[in-house]
């Protein structure tokens, strides 16, 4: 899994809103906002819409009805110009995540992407970015318009140890272009965990 840029780690948004596909109030929560899997022509974005009580209720929300989420990913910091647009429901029977496939993209190009309600689209999430990889025909010294590419690598983490600091330290901290992660996120054994 490759996770890009400080903007994509422990990042959330809080908006309510409405929606005429379901009688939620929708809270758009970004857990580890990622894009992984990326090709030369399309990533795979990843975020979670969490459904919460209307304002004032102790009422847990209707949990049969699915939620509406818009993406754009866009060369822009601002998303004009969007380069690939589109939506897709999550509901409550997959803790309400979304993962969509951008596609259209160039190949060795930054994007930057967000999330949005469907029926309101001033409710959105913080934008992260992601890139996609060379083609496999470029040449070394050719990938990133010829510049330094630095990359994060992270691997295999022990819960009960602790020191995740270390990832939100790279997030915030590091000038790394690429965050990858080996796989293996948390190993959990009986006893203290």
């Amino acid at each position: 899994m490759i996770i890009t840029r400080p903007s994509t780690v422990a990042i959330s948004a809080t908006c309510e809103c409405k929606s005429q596909y379901s009688p939620l109030t929708v809270s758009l929560l970004l857990i580890l906002k990622l894009q992984g899997d990326p090709f030369d022509t399309s990533v795979l974005l990843w975020t979670r819409a969490e459904a919460i009580s209307p304002a004032g209720s102790d009422a847990l929300p209707d949990q049969s009805v699915p939620v509406c989420v818009s993406y754009k990913i866009s060369t822009s910091p601002d998303l004009s110009g969007e380069v690939d647009t589109g939506s897709a429901f999550t509901s409550y029977d997959v803790d309400w995540t979304l993962k969509v496939e951008a596609t259209g993209l160039k190949p060795d190009t930054k994007y930057y992407f967000g999330f949005a309600d469907c029926t309101n689209s001033s409710t959105t999430s913080p934008i992260g970015t992601t890139r996609t990889l060379a083609s496999a025909n470029t040449p070394a010294q050719h990938v990133n318009g010829g510049k330094p590419l630095s990359i994060a690598v992270f691997s295999c983490s022990q819960f009960q140890a602790g020191w995740f600091n270390a990832y939100g330290y790279a997030a915030h901290n590091t000038t790394a272009d690429i965050f990858i992660h080996l796989g293996d996120y948390i190993y959990e054994s009986l006893g203290n965990g």
